[in-house]
């Protein structure tokens, strides 16, 4: 009887945690990018009351018979299924079509494409070799997101929640035919030209065939103020102001100036994982690598020179957010029956108790 009771017990607190994970669930309905949950249950050890034995010639055999002594929670899951896509009116809301790829954001120092970079990534122009982060500085923190809800903080940083947007410096060919190289594309860099010291660098603007991105390193993608452009044979070098900005579907950030003309200053990465339901739920949104998750692989730049991978990567959607990917009838559905789940476990400790009762008043 008692036994029944201890297995009541845990019944109840299985549906509880079931309930707590609904509740969740049911709560980020509305959240950008969020993943629900979901809870499986497996069965405790049992308690033999009769083994099994084999068949002789005179007898059958017999099956074991035992009783289980509870259940308990196996696993809570995520669902890391793509939520689908809204629209808005900011340039810097981003959402990845589909569910292959996480936007990669750190916190630490800024990481500019004119130093030696602190973020290398390996780019291997053979083989089958995973595009991968070789080493993360101490100073930095890595975290990985689908939530795409950016803004422009002062310094030109694209940031969610205090994190940094990662990315690839990129090059291309400029209005002089000139080759631009990815390693000057430093939108905080300074540069002496015919107008004096210029607070940015980027020298190719329209006319650009190409955009290459330097896929073997991450950096801080920023928004420059103004943008230099280089001189021509009919006009002279000068910083016009940049106006607007928007995000292609390859992730590469252009910039439109006050003249106008167009810069790419930038490509957006991504990252994918081998397990991305294994991956920590750190809060806000976000989420960090686990021993379960492997290693983060990163998507290749724009016409990359080692080995594209670019095509197992979902592309970018500019001006536009991901949804929750609740299904808010499936909630309400397991709440019910982890409701009734839970008043049944109940109902088993009431009536052991009324059992108990029962013997209790035989003696009387």
């Amino acid at each position: 009887m008692l036994q029944s009771m201890y297995s009541g017990i845990s019944g109840m607190k299985a549906s509880n945690q079931e309930l707590n994970v609904i509740s969740n669930n049911i709560a980020n309905s509305q959240t950008t990018a969020f993943k629900s949950s979901g809870i499986t249950f497996e069965d405790m050890y049992y308690q033999s009351v009769q083994g099994s034995s084999a068949p002789t010639t005179s007898s059958g055999g017999t099956n074991s018979s035992a009783f289980g002594t509870g259940v308990k929670v196996q696993g809570i899951n995520k669902d890391m299924s793509y939520g689908g896509a809204a629209s808005t009116s900011n340039p810097l809301d981003l959402s990845i079509n589909g569910s292959s790829g996480f936007f990669i954001v750190a916190k630490g120092d800024i990481v500019k494409a004119s130093a030696t970079a602190t973020i290398p990534v390996d780019n291997p122009t053979t083989g089958t070799a995973s595009h991968t982060i070789t080493s993360e500085p101490s100073s930095t923190q890595l975290l990985y997101t689908q939530d795409g809800s950016f803004s422009k903080d002062p310094d030109g940083s694209i940031t969610l929640n205090g994190y940094r947007l990662m990315g690839y410096a990129v090059s291309g060919t400029d209005n002089t035919g000139t080759t631009t190289t990815a390693s000057s594309l430093d939108p905080t860099a300074t540069t002496t030209s015919t107008t004096g010291t210029v607070s940015s660098r980027v020298d190719f603007v329209d006319g650009q065939k190409t955009v290459t991105a330097n896929d073997g390193a991450l950096i801080t993608l920023q928004i420059p103020e103004t943008v230099h452009e280089v001189a021509t044979a009919t006009t002279p070098a000068k910083d016009v102001a940049v106006s607007s900005w928007s995000v292609d579907s390859n992730g590469v950030v252009t910039v439109t100036l006050a003249d106008n003309k167009v810069a790419a200053i930038g490509q957006v990465a991504l990252a994918k994982f081998t397990n991305d339901s294994g991956l920590d739920q750190v809060g806000n949104n976000m989420f960090s690598e686990s021993s379960n998750s492997g290693k983060a692989i990163l998507d290749s730049g724009v016409n990359t020179l080692g080995d594209n991978n670019s095509g197992s990567f979902s592309t970018i959607k500019g001006s536009s957010l991901e949804q929750s990917n609740v299904d808010l009838a499936t909630e309400f559905s397991h709440m019910i029956e982890a409701s009734r789940a839970f008043e049944a476990n109940g109902k088993i400790i009431s009536t052991g108790d009324t059992i108990l009762q029962t013997i209790i008043n035989l003696k009387q």
